[in-house]
Formats: structure tokens, sequence, C-alpha cells
């Protein structure tokens, strides 16, 4: 029964800091998103190939992937989630530029 209760507390602390990641996340996009023109940051992303991939997904990817690296990190060993992080980085990147030439 310990276990279950210990469990159950894990569950809750992680879904605070999860939350306050995102809150704290989000926030900070949005302040950045109000002081750099949405037009600006299409001309950094545009003509520059499999960069522009790499740039968007440094700039989206950084935001969006920090809870979900936050919890990935507390369940499995570091090597397994750099494993994970970089597999989903050369499969954005890749997916981004086939996208980008096929379209």
């Amino acid at each position: 029964m310990n276990t279950l209760i210990e469990t159950l507390e894990y569950l809750v602390f992680i879904t605070f800091e999860l939350i306050a990641l995102f809150l704290l996340i989000s926030a900070a996009v949005e302040i950045i998103l109000m002081y750099i023109p949405q037009d600006k940051i299409r001309q950094w992303l545009s003509g520059r190939g499999i960069l522009d991939n790499v740039i968007a997904l440094v700039i989206g990817g950084a935001g969006m992937a920090m809870p979900e690296m936050t919890m990935l990190a507390s369940i499995f060993q570091k090597k397994l989630v750099i494993m994970i992080i970089a597999v989903i980085f050369l499969t954005a990147v890749i997916t981004g530029y086939l996208f980008n030439v096929l379209l």
C-alpha cells in the first residue's frame, strides 16, 4: 500500500511540475513573439534549405518538447532520453526538408 501512495504523490508532483513548465515556456514564447514580428521570423527561415528546418526545430521544439523531455528524464536513463531526442530531432529535420522539397 505504501508504494501506491508514493506513486500517487509522484504523479501529483510530476503533474504540477509539467504544468509549471508549460506555463513558463508558453509565457516566454508569447513575450518573445510580442517583440519579434512574424514577418521577421519568416524572413529568417526562408531560403536556407535544411538549415531552416534546424532553426525552426530549435525555436519551436525547445518550448514544446521541454515538458515531455522532463517527464522522460524522470522515468528513463539519461542515455536513452538523449537517444530519443536525437531520433526525434533527425526525424523532424528530414521530414521538414522532404515536406519543403515535395511541396
